[in-house]
């Protein structure tokens, strides 16, 4: 995906919590970049302390990626933001599950 020239591997401010009634369709999962692919190096903007100290910084780079639970075509992506129900929220914010949210937060 190329959108006006940008980092096509930073997409995530298009990915909105599902308004009352709709359900995700993204979900986050970790990954980790290698930074010897000069294709892909270009596209991560941090690097590591051995890199800055003219090292290799041969460790990968741990991330955050999307992953689709379904099929999207031409559909706006919808991430479950869950919020802490323990502070405030914003008034737009919806919760998706209310028990995983209580499970995810409880202490």
């Amino acid at each position: 995906m190329d959108i006006d020239g940008r980092n096509p591997l930073a997409l995530a401010h298009f990915a909105n919590h599902p308004p009352p009634g709709k359900q995700p369709n993204v979900m986050v999962a970790p990954v980790n970049m290698s930074t010897d692919d000069p294709h892909l190096r270009r596209y991560i903007p941090n690097l590591s302390y051995a890199e800055l100290s003219g090292g290799d910084g041969g460790a990968p780079l741990s991330g955050l990626c999307f992953v689709a639970t379904e099929h999207i075509e031409d559909e706006e992506l919808f991430l479950n933001y869950r919020y802490s129900p323990h502070v405030p929220r914003p008034a737009w914010y919806v919760p998706v599950d209310v028990e995983e949210d209580r499970r995810r937060w409880s202490t």
